[in-house]
């Protein structure tokens, strides 16, 4: 599977990795909340910047993504830090940004996973 995640030192690393589906999204972040490990207080850390499958995304798709997560979001402390990288990823996150807000989650995209780790722990 191309999706996956880690715990470490308080923050949950999720990555996606070439191609994937929504689905495939849902059930790594379902297993990660399932972890016996899952922080209490985690940070939650999306990493996009080798994804295949985020370029062919619709933006309902996003949209669709960014509510799931935002129902999640309480587990997490409703915030979302998003590794992009540029281009195509950084946009498409920005949209998911957007559409964050409306679902009661803040999420903000990247272009680094240390600008995103950085954003992450300095409001925590």
């Amino acid at each position: 599977m191309a999706t996956s995640y880690e715990i470490a030192n308080g923050v949950v690393f999720v990555r996606l990795v070439g191609k994937y589906t929504p689905d495939d999204i849902k059930d790594t972040m379902h297993q990660a909340l399932a972890d016996a490990d899952f922080p209490a207080e985690a940070l939650v850390l999306m990493d996009v910047t080798e994804s295949e499958s985020l370029v062919e995304r619709d933006p309902a798709d996003v949209r669709d993504m960014a509510g799931f997560l935002a129902r999640l979001s309480p587990r997490f402390g409703a915030r979302l830090g998003i590794a992009a990288g540029s281009g195509l990823h950084y946009g498409m996150m920005r949209m998911a940004e957007v559409y964050s807000e409306t679902s009661g989650m803040t999420a903000r995209a990247f272009l680094t996973i240390d600008e995103t780790l950085a954003w992450l722990t300095a409001e925590s």
